[in-house]
């Protein structure tokens, strides 16, 4: 963007930024598929999504909310490269977990000791 493309009163740009006004119900319609799919990945990964992480589970989370924050917000961001990734993420948080479970170093390495 250009220095003379910033006016102070330009409120469509405030408001829409460089995509057309009819793009908020498609961030909208974005939003609520992410959401979704959010919320069946949070289900698949277990309950303690919910409850108290440890800092492999806190990582998932924060990079969660990265992910789904491109394509809500950029016009042209796919959502299928999102849904791929937070895929992804669901297996290898269920790897690590597993890895965890039969491996009392992959858990020291993971949830750290607890004395």
């Amino acid at each position: 963007m250009k220095k003379e493309d910033i006016v102070f009163s330009d409120w469509q740009r405030w408001l829409f930024g460089e995509a057309p006004p009819s793009f908020v119900g498609e961030t909208a319609l974005r939003a609520f598929v992410i959401f979704l799919v959010m919320v069946v990945i949070m289900r698949l990964m277990g309950r303690r999504m919910k409850g108290q992480m440890s800092v492999t589970e806190l990582a998932v989370v924060l990079t969660l909310g990265a992910v789904i924050a491109g394509p809500m917000q950029i016009p042209t961001a796919g959502l299928l490269p999102s849904v791929a990734v937070l895929i992804a993420l669901l297996f290898m948080h269920r790897f690590t977990n597993w890895l965890a479970f039969k491996s009392r170093r992959a858990e020291l390495i993971q949830q750290g000791d607890a004395a």
